[in-house]
């Protein structure tokens, strides 16, 4: 499947070019320097929102490597997101920031287990 070839490759072209614009965005021109904690952050909520569009566009078009890809990036983020940037923040800063992931997540999951359903069972033509 060739066209499954150039989505593979479009979708780490553009992990890439996310991740380039967080790190621009947060050191300008010069590329270089520490990952600072405002970047960690920008990388969290660049993935997930790159997550929510793969989701969201392998939903509406039935592509189902995008909706895996989409599924394994939200992971990805998931894990970072309570591994790494959770560690940086105490007490209710960390206990919010668990919530809004958490509704998020619920959210997600709401969204595709609706369209799992709707795939499983397709409108009937009426006689």
């Amino acid at each position: 499947a060739p066209g499954r070839l150039w989505r593979g490759l479009g979708m780490g072209f553009t992990l890439a070019a996310v991740a380039a614009a967080v790190r621009q965005a947060a050191h300008g021109t010069f590329l270089t320097g520490p990952v600072t904690t405002g970047e960690n952050y920008g990388y969290s909520a660049a993935f997930l929102l790159l997550a929510i569009a793969w989701l969201a566009l392998g939903i509406r078009s039935g592509a189902r490597d995008l909706r895996i890809a989409g599924l394994a990036l939200l992971t990805a983020v998931t894990l970072k997101v309570f591994l790494i940037d959770a560690a940086a923040l105490d007490g209710l800063l960390r206990i919010l920031s668990f919530f809004g992931l958490g509704i998020a997540l619920i959210g997600i999951g709401w969204v595709y287990n609706r369209f799992l359903a709707g795939a499983a069972n397709p409108p009937q033509p009426s006689p």
